[in-house]
């Protein structure tokens, strides 16, 4: 994947349930010059089946639209790659495997759970991958306060999504990068592998809702995807976005590795 030095984004990532903003760079409106204007894609065929009526009410007006657009997926099925390192499904296995094997279970129901409304896949091939889920500890972000000796390290709680932009036989596409804590119990891995596909999958925002799956703290309760947070994807869906459409002036571009 080829991804944008020239923009130098510094990625902007959420952590269960912790949200870390960033800014982009000075050349970010010369860098917009280069790309299509924002249009519609189709709505995918699970989300045309959601019942408006019953899914009436949303929380669209809270979710974060990126210089780019609104992050949605316009090539179906997503495919998922799930961290795999140490997974065995051998029958005689350690109390700690056992651990990484329902981990790795947990996750899979949450991706099947939200295929329901969105078409993904899983996919055995990290280069194939949009979205790829690691099993491991969200790393440190670093605040700057004020001045540069001055900082500040934080750490996300449980869980994290960050996504990168990058070009494809001329489209602008992108890439979702989950990482969810092994040394979670059962429950609280459900909950963070819910909640984070929700951003992986376009909802880049909090909810202010318990009920919601996009919850913006932490509960002692394992809440179901809900019909605010379908409703929510559909109106993202049918935002505009410049992701999934043809860049302009590609060859005028700097890019390289981010």
């Amino acid at each position: 994947m080829v991804f944008f030095n020239y923009l130098k984004l510094l990625i902007i990532i959420f952590g269960l349930f912790i949200p870390k903003i960033s800014t982009l760079c000075a050349q970010d409106n010369d860098f917009i010059n280069f790309l299509s204007l924002p249009q519609t894609h189709p709505l995918p065929i699970t989300l045309k089946q959601v019942n408006d009526q019953s899914y009436s009410n949303n929380y669209l007006n809270i979710i974060k639209s990126d210089l780019i657009g609104y992050l949605v997926w316009s090539r179906f099925p997503v495919k998922v790659y799930i961290d795999k390192i140490n997974y065995s499904n051998i029958d005689q296995i350690s109390t700690e495997q056992l651990r990484i094997n329902q981990w790795f279970s947990i996750v899979k129901k949450a991706i099947f759970e939200w295929s329901f409304y969105l078409p993904i896949v899983e996919t055995s091939n990290i280069e194939l991958a949009e979205i790829i889920i690691s099993r491991t500890e969200p790393p440190l972000m670093i605040k700057n306060l004020l001045r540069k000796e001055h900082l500040q390290i934080i750490k996300a709680k449980t869980a994290q999504t960050s996504y990168k932009f990058y070009i494809h036989n001329d489209i602008l596409l992108h890439s979702m990068m989950i990482n969810i804590s092994s040394n979670l119990g059962e429950i609280s891995t459900l909950s963070a592998a819910r909640h984070e596909l929700g951003h992986g999958l376009g909802i880049w925002g909090h909810s202010m809702d318990k009920g919601d799956v996009l919850y913006y703290s932490s509960t002692n309760l394992l809440t179901p995807i809900s019909s605010k947070d379908i409703n929510t994807l559909k109106q993202i869906y049918k935002q505009p976005t410049r992701l999934g459409w043809k860049v302009f002036n590609n060859k005028k571009l700097s890019i390289g590795e981010l």
